[in-house]
């Protein structure tokens, strides 16, 4: 992926050759004058050539600017998913909304939910700097997170904002990066529905060190959506992408079911009848015709075999715990083995599945099988279909989950491990890991050997989990280093404890200068202790700002130079 405009390479050599037209159109006209002037005198000729060069060098000038411009709108049209307009401006159903499914008779209304007024505040809260810079709302799939967060943009005080949708995680980076976006769009509201596809362990996403060093030209806000993608990781033990994000984040839940005001207001909207069906499904689950969507993937009488067989390779490899679409390659090699033994494989029963998977549900716009969002062409299952599919199928089957292992990317078996952890099968974890350490990209090299670290101590083997974190450390991990410094610590080993707190505190681990500071005090180094302590407190930790306090009350001073009372030492 290309960097931001101003610090692209590309960037400076278009300038420069601007510049050299420029400066060889001047040049020439200044050369073509002279000559003139030599020409009146009676040498016409030696003024010909000399006017012909002025002539192309001013025409090349403004050509070369035009190629300047074109090219970077290229490189931001390469950035971007979609067309950035004004908030007033935005259609929802372009931005994840789906076209809502109603009986005949009755329009379509908003309900207004309970906590619009939370989010309205904390989006205007992040433009003005106040608040966090992300917004994220939480919740199951189709519980109305993306309607809401619309919602809340259409409000008068944010619908003069732009919109931008990042193509993928690591353009989210480069947009906000200073000049990269032209001048006029402000504020800015960059839209990440539903960030798992955006967030990564790697260099190549999103991550919680983008949003802790954003520095951007303007006010600027991220509105995301987070559990809609019909499954969920509970393995919290394990380092996750979008947990350590939620970390940062202004979260507001997003219930499923309606609060009784809310109940109250279907039920003047559209009737007693509907109001009960929307209470037993949920409004967001009943606007998308869930009975529908469960009638064909389960009871259907004339489903499509091999349709059926396309749907369950595409929503197993979520299940599964992939993130990213399937290439119309990888789908074609899954759906094999989930066709009856009585149909053999064929590219004419491939296409027919694909089809029917692919076809939208009566009177509806939605369909099982979709195109991915980011304009790649390949393939995802409807999110809803796959929270239904995970409630009435069995398990992946082995033979399946052999055959995504095969086709899945170092991210993919990241991600397909922690879902193996909430499966309790920690040597699938364990495997996945190994191969997710192999990758070439150091960042999720560095995460999968912590999270086998973690792993490996729930398993009960603290040697194999000190080499998982010197490997995690080596690779400049802040949670590797630091998770090595409590394993050291705990067994008696203070010395090695210390020097990796240490490194854990240089990469910006909070924790890590908490426990650093706690083990200087303890060998009597007070200066660097404080020094720690500080540290800690500015990265926002009050066991830091605690430690401080106590430490300089124990010598009568304070901050501001008023004596502080003493307390009680404290780690991590």
């Amino acid at each position: 992926m290309k960097s931001g405009r101003r610090d692209s390479p590309e960037h400076y050599s278009r300038a420069r050759d601007v510049l050299s037209a420029a400066r060889l159109a001047l040049t020439s006209a200044v050369a073509a004058a002279g000559f003139a002037a030599v020409g009146i005198s009676g040498r016409v000729w030696a003024f010909i050539p000399a006017a012909i060069a002025a002539v192309f060098a001013i025409v090349d000038a403004p050509l070369a600017w035009k190629g300047y411009k074109a090219a970077e709108e290229r490189e931001l049209a390469d950035l971007l998913s979609g067309n950035p307009c004004r908030v007033a401006e935005a259609r929802a159903t372009e931005y994840g909304v789906d076209a809502e499914v109603l009986p005949a008779g009755h329009v379509w209304q908003y309900i207004h939910r309970d906590f619009e007024q939370r989010l309205r505040d904390a989006v205007v809260a992040a433009l003005s700097g106040e608040g966090p810079r992300l917004v994220m709302l939480s919740g199951e799939t189709k519980s109305g997170k993306t309607r809401a967060a619309c919602q809340a943009l259409s409000s008068d005080e944010l619908k003069d904002a732009w919109l931008v949708v990042p193509k993928d995680g690591a353009s989210v980076d480069a947009l906000l990066r200073p000049g990269v976006l032209p001048a006029s769009w402000t504020p800015l509201v960059v839209w990440l529905d539903d960030i798992e596809r955006y967030v990564s362990p790697g260099s190549g996403g999103l991550y919680d060190g983008v949003l802790r060093n954003l520095r951007c030209d303007r006010p600027v806000g991220l509105l995301a959506t987070e559990g809609g993608r019909g499954t969920s990781v509970n393995g919290h033990q394990l380092l996750h992408p979008v947990e350590q994000i939620k970390g940062l984040a202004a979260c507001i839940e997003v219930p499923v079911k309606l609060t009784k005001r809310e109940l109250s207001a279907v039920e003047q909207a559209y009737g007693n009848d509907l109001a009960v069906e929307i209470e037993q499904v949920g409004l967001g689950r009943r606007m998308v015709a869930i009975r529908e969507l469960k009638e064909r993937l389960t009871r259907s009488h004339d489903r499509c075999r091999e349709g059926l067989a396309v749907m369950r390779a595409a929503i197993d490899w979520r299940r599964a715990g992939v993130q990213r679409a399937l290439s119309k390659e990888q789908l074609e090699s899954l759906y094999r083995h989930y066709l009856p033994e009585d149909l053999d494989p064929s590219d004419d029963l491939f296409a027919a599945g694909l089809k029917w998977a692919r076809e939208p549900l009566p009177n509806t716009e939605l369909a099982l099988l979709r195109r991915a969002a980011d304009g790649s062409g390949d393939y995802e299952p409807y999110d809803l279909a796959v929270e239904v599919a995970s409630q009435e199928w069995p398990a992946v089957a082995e033979r399946a989950l052999v055959q995504i292992i095969a086709l899945a990317q170092p991210q993919d078996c990241f991600q397909m491990a922690s879902v193996a952890f909430d499966a309790d099968n920690s040597a699938l974890a364990l495997e996945l890991l190994a191969r997710a350490e192999r990758a070439q990209d150091r960042r999720l090299s560095a995460t999968s050997a912590f999270n086998t670290g973690v792993l490996l101590m729930h398993t009960g083997d603290p040697q194999g989990a000190e080499f998982a974190y010197r490997r995690a450390d080596k690779r400049s991990s802040q949670r590797g280093a630091f998770n090595l410094g409590q394993l050291l610590r705990h067994r008696g080993d203070l010395k090695d404890a210390e020097a990796a707190y240490r490194r854990a505190d240089e990469r910006g681990s909070t924790e890590g200068a908490v426990n650093l500071g706690a083990l200087l005090e303890l060998r009597g180094d007070a200066a660097g202790a404080e020094a720690a302590y500080r540290r800690a407190q500015e990265r926002g930790s009050r066991t830091g700002q605690g430690n401080l306090q106590r430490l300089l009350a124990e010598r009568g001073e304070s901050d501001s130079g008023d004596p502080l009372s003493g307390g009680t030492k404290s780690g991590v």
